[in-house]
């Protein structure tokens, strides 16, 4: 229309009128490009909610269950059993088993290593250890079905360290101490300031801390690395044994991002802080593999090798070294050699 009036009819409209004219007109267009893409990325960010909002509502709730009372000191020993364990992670019985008819014991006090692929089971035995699975079959510890146990219970007396420790959004004493186990009944303190910053020196990671504040800085705004990272999980869990005891750790890649000088740092103060523990370790390491009682190798969720290190260790020069071999390449570490970190 702009144009024929200005065509067709020259002398009604001065040369401002119809540049200011043009360019109103752009800029509506402009504005209502802009409008039709709001409405657009707002319908597809309402879907997205709407899919959202339904993914929340059908996530099935646990049923948390009063259980029996266990003793305080509980696990005292640290044994563990499964018995015929098939695990999946929802309740349909069409599904795929993360496990596959596991059964296994490990003593007290002692080590197992466990190795396999990627999507072989390793971090579901974990999981079922912890009932965070669906299950079928006996899981013991201490000679207690941990399915007569409440899950808040059963989770906070085995000491957990993972790859990737949990990050609450609070100070770094928080962090340290996330149960109640900081003053005993009487009121005495069973975990101190002087006791924190003790660990976090052993561990080698006092300085960054101090630096940001100390035990009262926010532990995201402390900025540490990934291997600072598993070292602070590391002192989480060497303060909770101090505070509340226990004597079943696992251990899924928890060390996997330090480098071979701070892991033996850290597996002397492991040994130090976990004297007569039970570990069940998921790991590639060599070290680990070869300090460990026992190794298991799980494959698709079945156990493929379940065997006691001490029937290697006896074996001559040769089939020792070929044996060690096939256990750091079921881990995924590769083959030992001179070469490789340990």
């Amino acid at each position: 229309m702009l144009v024929f009036a200005a065509t067709y009819r020259p002398l009604a409209f001065s040369q401002s009128a119809i540049g200011v004219s043009f360019w109103s007109s752009f800029c509506l267009s402009h504005a209502l490009e802009h409008l039709a893409t709001s409405f657009s990325v707002c319908g597809m960010f309402s879907a997205k909610a709407h899919l959202l909002r339904e993914e929340v509502q059908n996530i099935p709730v646990e049923d948390h269950q009063p259980g029996i009372n266990v003793p305080a000191c509980w696990p005292e020993r640290g044994d563990v059993l499964f018995e015929n364990v098939t695990a999946r992670y929802n309740a349909m019985q069409t599904s795929t088993p993360a496990l596959r008819e596991v059964s296994l014991a490990v003593g007290a006090g002692e080590k197992l290593a466990i190795a396999g692929r990627t999507g072989s089971g390793k971090s579901s035995l974990l999981l079922a250890l912890l009932r965070f699975l669906h299950y079928e079959g006996t899981i013991k510890i201490d000679g207690i079905d941990i399915s007569t146990i409440n899950h808040d219970t059963l989770r906070s007396r085995v000491i957990t360290l993972t790859y990737d420790p949990l990050q609450l959004p609070d100070t770094i004493r928080k962090n340290l101490v996330p149960f109640d186990f900081q003053y005993s009944a009487n009121g005495e303190a069973c975990v101190d300031d002087d006791s924190l910053c003790r660990v976090l020196s052993d561990l080698g990671i006092w300085n960054p801390i101090s630096r940001q504040g100390g035990l009262d800085a926010v532990l995201s705004a402390t900025k540490l690395s990934r291997s600072e990272l598993q070292l602070f999980g590391i002192a989480r869990a060497i303060i909770q044994r101090m505070g509340r005891g226990g004597r079943l750790i696992l251990m899924d890649e928890a060390t996997s991002a330090l480098d071979a000088a701070t892991d033996n740092r850290v597996q002397a103060a492991l040994t130090a802080a976990f004297p007569g523990c039970t570990f069940l370790i998921i790991t590639h390491r060599q070290r680990t593999i070869r300090d460990a009682e026992k190794f298991l190798e799980l494959q698709e969720g079945a156990v493929a090798s379940f065997r006691d290190m001490r029937q290697i260790q006896d074996e001559d020069a040769h089939d020792t070294r070929v044996s060690y071999n096939q256990l750091a390449e079921s881990a995924g570490g590769g083959p030992l050699n001179c070469n490789l970190p340990e």
